[in-house]
């Protein structure tokens, strides 16, 4: 995608690549200006080339701040901006790519609601409650995800609140979405604790299921998803982390969530993905099981 910056009328043409999407970054950046919390930057990775935005405080004055904008360290801008119109100019960009993109929530990891939660908190002076115990929304956008082959299969991303994107490519495997139901079916009954390795479960022998024949990504099946009880019963407390056989394990987020919330959101988002896109995957027959079997393990 091929997108434009306009500086003192000149437009200065920047690449855009869905490997290294920027919109949650300029979003962020966007945070930082609106309350202030500067100096703040980010990269605009363009797969080589790269554009640094760097907000900086000035001087004597809260309501403005100072814009720089680098191409491999090329000054392209360098202005002092009031905080608030500039914010309103970002954001306003940014609905238009979340609203008109194709692939917005999927390819660019950009889905709208992170809009919406901007907003939201806007609106409140960004006063959202930031300490361990606050509670993480949970999202889940399903979309299909290209594999080896050009074979597509169905895929969703766990989103928990706005700063962890987790990708689940399931592909269609039957282990993994057994085990993917049981797992919310503890969460919603609160049988803690529990850990389920993605990976682990993928290479477990199964006579329905072939054997891989080499190794997926590590965040593919590389996943474990680590739960326990919180201080509160409704609550619940998730650790995701990345694990391999050659890999130390890494944690991604260790979050708190609404158990109910979270089982619920994800049977919306599955029952509205099995009625628009997995109908696409029914008509090629190119999936070994169906998910609609998946449902009553759940409901």
């Amino acid at each position: 995608m091929d997108c434009w910056l306009i500086i003192h009328g000149e437009r200065q043409q920047v690449y855009t690549s869905s490997v290294f999407p920027p919109f949650r970054d300029l979003l962020k950046f966007a945070r930082a200006v609106a309350v202030n919390q500067l100096p703040h930057k980010f990269n605009w990775e363009e797969e080589g080339p790269w554009i640094e935005f760097k907000a900086f405080p000035t001087v004597g004055s809260s309501e403005n701040f100072q814009l720089v904008i680098e191409r491999n360290r090329t000054p392209l801008l360098t202005a002092e901006l009031n905080r608030m119109d500039t914010v309103e100019i970002l954001v306003e960009q940014l609905r238009r790519v979340a609203l008109d993109c194709p692939g917005a929530e999927s390819e660019w990891a950009f889905p709208y609601f992170l809009l919406e939660e901007f907003e939201r908190e806007w609106a409140q002076g960004f006063t959202r409650e930031s300490s361990s115990s606050a509670v993480t929304p949970a999202r889940f956008v399903f979309y299909p995800c290209g594999g080896y082959g050009g074979v597509t299969s169905p895929a969703f991303c766990v989103w928990l609140g706005e700063a962890h994107a987790v990708v689940m490519l399931m592909e269609d495997d039957r282990r993994c979405w057994r085990a993917w139901f049981e797992m919310l079916a503890r969460i919603r009954s609160a049988d803690f604790p529990f850990d389920y390795n993605f990976y682990d479960i993928h290479h477990a022998e199964d006579p329905q299921e072939m054997a891989a024949e080499e190794d997926p990504w590590p965040w593919t099946f590389g996943l474990t998803f680590c739960a326990e009880a919180a201080d509160l019963p409704e609550h619940f407390r998730l650790r995701v982390q990345t694990q391999g056989d050659e890999m130390e394990p890494t944690l991604i987020c260790d979050v708190t969530a609404d158990r109910q919330a979270f089982v619920n959101e994800f049977i919306r988002a599955f029952k509205e993905f099995l009625n628009t896109d997995y109908l696409g995957f029914l008509e090629n027959g190119e999936l070994r099981c169906d998910l609609h079997s998946l449902l009553p393990e759940i409901e």
